[in-house]
């Protein structure tokens, strides 16, 4: 982030007034960053909190915004919610529910349901099977995000790009994706 502050000028004279910023966050890297193991961090390769609150400052100061992207569909598993948190994340004794989700990564797993062998049950996983999708019906689930949101509001993010939005909700019976419910969740994080 140091050395991207630097480089603000260059941005200027390409006319360039929002920067989007891929995912920062720290994570084990299997998915480029998408598999976030921590919404409150920086990952070490980019710098540190304060030097995305320096690099936010100078962006501002020349004009241009910072929206960064937030994964909101899953977190890594070696995030702490999935490691404390079971009731934030999608479980099944049978691995059978929401047949009607896409499964983009056929090649990599079978099923969206992943074998978890320290619990002797599954987790829904829409992408990588190190990506546990979060169960956005918990309350406290959408709480963490308007915390994590407010959270980088305040060190100098003016707005997000939601990834993997359209998948947020599993419901059985549909394709869990596009669905009502995850335009209802989303209207209230814009709100």
């Amino acid at each position: 982030f140091r050395g991207l502050a630097e480089k603000l000028d260059h941005f200027l004279f390409l006319g360039v007034n929002v920067l989007h910023m891929l995912p920062h966050y720290p994570s084990p890297m299997v998915d480029d960053g998408y598999d976030v193991s921590d919404y409150l961090n920086v990952r070490s390769d980019f710098g540190t909190l304060e030097d995305f609150t320096y690099f936010a400052a100078c962006a501002h100061e020349a004009g241009i915004r910072i929206i960064i992207d937030l994964v909101l569909n899953h977190t890594s598993i070696e995030h702490e919610w999935f490691k404390g948190r079971r009731e934030f994340y999608l479980w099944s004794k049978t691995g059978k529910e929401f047949d009607g989700a896409p499964n983009p990564f056929r090649h990599l797993k079978p099923s969206n349901w992943i074998y978890h062998s320290q619990s002797g049950e599954y987790y829904f996983s829409t992408f990588y099977p190190e990506q546990a999708d979060l169960n956005w019906f918990n309350p406290a689930v959408f709480d963490e995000f308007t915390k994590i949101m407010d959270f980088w509001v305040d060190l100098g993010a003016d707005g997000f790009r939601l990834d993997a939005a359209s998948h947020i909700i599993k419901k059985e019976g549909t394709a869990s994706k596009h669905l009502p419910e995850t335009h209802a969740v989303l209207r209230r994080l814009r709100e």
